[in-house]
């Protein structure tokens, strides 16, 4: 038997596991921000879009104003899988599965490279899959950049782990694979950056680099440096391709929040991920965190002297056992983009960035019960390591597969969010938009208006609660159009709201107004179908027959699937009297 294939049989209990855990994901439903980036995305529909996608950010579709989002791999994904299968949520599901098991695949083939044990590899492997905390990844459709940047990250490492036994690496293929994958990494998630500190991890600790002197021979940290180099030399050209997506490398999507912010919570942030792998408990879909805005605060100095500690234990281990540096980099390599707060959108904390750092944190805590197996005897350790990984996998599991339930739909995604943390504004809305789909309005206005009493004075909340009101006739135009005055409008990234206002401006019959406010979401979005169908009523209303035909073929253009679009289009050219509805 060859020794790839013994390799792949021993992650045997580990692959069949996940399919056990996640195989009550495969009748999900889109959620969340699935409706939106791919229900709603005529970008994904269409082969035609294919090469759009490649230098678009992700929400190009939906908005010009800037975005920190590009995901080329996540949507070519989509618009294949969209094409392939007809939008059926469970292909995309499975889709996700499937890149699951290949991240287990290739990351027990990766620990057994570095460590050169069989157990520990199938046990790490083991924890990694039942651990609770990557349900998010996996249950939810729009976490394909964590799965695709975790396998392309990992199979670099180990193709680059591989090769290294050659005498001339750069002339063995498996070393221009894994520079390919570590492209392919970049351009699944900006994480992908990462890549390059664990290439010199690996090299330092377990590959040619390791043996050019002890354990800080300047020839050891030079030959480490010049092995991740080429890795490195992908990023400029990324950032570039960045750049003209979203306008910058990280744009700012906080501007309450400043550099100087990050750094204070940097160690904050680290904890609670540590924390959290440790002891998965009171997992949300969505966490508040509160900044702390100073040094003196006794959570940074907490945090900074425990994180101080943490780091020189960390040493001490990998000065003992080199080899695992490699799980400490995986565990928090991964972490430090998202740890820079202006970047980062309203949930600071995300359970999906810890999917790969749970595989670093797997492979460190099998290590240490290996340890222990050998003080025991050398012949047990192994066993006590996969003991120890089923009887911790077993309840983990267990957990995990309850929690896929949360991401069957927005109504128990929703639901189960809400009820540990009341202030996630933007889950009323999803919550409100699920009710009104199924034609329950009354439950549709109790969400936003239960949500208005959780956070008062939000904008987007109370423009949403007065357009449904108005929609369903409980108040009208002119109490509409009063309530609208007194929000601010302008939120960035928020175009939608101009359009409920537009919304309310037509059923008052003001159609200046409402023409007015139709394109300025048109001016910060230009792809919208819909606004353009929205639009040519007004026009229509206007008597401006021609220019509401022109704004409907500009609808059809950007979605040839908008069915009123086309509707109204024929009402139009059948000189129908009728004004677009």
């Amino acid at each position: 038997m060859r020794p790839i294939v013994r390799q792949i049989l021993m992650l045997a209990p580990a692959l069949l596991a996940a399919l056990a855990i996640y195989a009550n994901t495969l009748d999900a439903d889109f959620v969340y921000d699935d409706r939106e980036q791919i229900v709603a995305n005529p970008w994904v529909r269409s082969l035609e879009h294919l090469p759009r996608l490649l230098i678009e950010p992700v929400w190009g579709f939906r908005t010009t104003e800037p975005t920190n989002y590009y995901r080329p791999i996540q949507m070519v994904l989509y618009n294949l899988l969209w094409v392939a299968t007809g939008g059926s949520p469970s292909a995309f599901h499975l889709a996700n599965v499937v890149l699951h098991l290949l991240v287990i695949g290739v990351a027990g083939l990766l620990i057994h490279r570095a460590s050169g044990n069989r157990y520990v590899a199938a046990a790490a492997a083991l924890v990694f899959v039942a651990h609770p905390i990557n349900t998010e990844v996996v249950a939810w459709v729009a976490c394909v950049p964590e799965l695709t940047f975790a396998m392309f990250t990992l199979a670099a490492l180990w193709l680059h782990a591989i090769s290294a036994v050659s005498e001339r690496p750069w002339r063995d293929r498996r070393r221009w694979l894994a520079l390919a994958a570590g492209v392919a990494a970049l351009f699944s998630k900006e994480t992908g950056a990462m890549l390059v500190p664990l290439v010199f991890v690996l090299e330092w600790s377990v590959g040619p680099a390791s043996r050019r002197g002890g354990f800080r021979a300047p020839g050891r940290f030079i030959a480490a440096i010049a092995a991740a180099l080429p890795y490195a030399a992908a990023i400029p050209i990324y950032a570039a391709a960045r750049i003209a997506a979203v306008g910058s490398v990280a744009p700012s999507a906080r501007a309450d929040l400043t550099a100087l912010d990050a750094l204070i919570n940097a160690p904050i942030l680290l904890l609670s991920y540590g924390r959290t792998l440790l002891v998965p408990v009171h997992l949300n879909a969505f966490h508040i965190f509160e900044p702390s805005r100073s040094i003196a605060d006794p959570a940074f100095v907490f945090a900074a002297v425990l994180t101080i500690a943490l780091a020189a234990l960390g040493a001490a281990v990998i000065r003992r056992r080199p080899d695992l540096a490699i799980g400490l980099g995986l565990l928090v390599f991964p972490l430090l983009p998202v740890l820079y707060l202006p970047a980062l959108g309203s949930n600071v904390f995300s359970e999906r960035y810890a999917y790969l750092p749970s595989l670093g944190a797997a492979w460190l805590l099998v290590a240490a019960v290996e340890a222990i197996g050998r003080r025991l005897g050398d012949w047990r350790s192994g066993r006590v390591a996969v003991t120890t990984a089923c009887l911790v996998a077993l309840p983990l599991g267990i957990a995990a597969a309850r929690r896929n339930q949360v991401w069957q739909n927005d109504e128990t995604l929703t639901r189960a969010t809400l009820a540990r943390e009341p202030r996630a504004t933007y889950m009323y809305l999803v919550r409100s938009g699920w009710f009104a789909r199924n034609g329950q309005t009354d439950e549709a206005l109790a969400t936003l208006e239960q949500g208005l009493l959780a956070v008062p004075g939000d904008v987007p909340l109370t423009a949403e609660w007065l357009n449904r009101r108005l929609q369903a006739g409980r108040i009208s135009p002119d109490e509409a159009i009063a309530g609208f005055s007194r929000l601010d409008l302008n939120i960035q990234g928020m175009y939608e709201l101009q359009a409920v206002l537009g919304d309310a401006y037509l059923h008052a019959r003001r159609f200046d107004e409402a023409e007015a406010c139709f394109r300025r979401a048109i001016a910060s979005n230009p792809h919208d179908g819909l606004l353009y169908n929205r639009l040519a009523v007004v026009l229509a209303e206007t008597a401006r027959l021609k220019e509401a035909r022109d704004a409907l073929e500009q609808a059809l253009r950007l979605d040839p699937g908008l069915a009123v679009a086309r509707q109204n289009l024929e009402r139009l050219t059948a000189g129908t009297a009728e004004a677009p509805k």
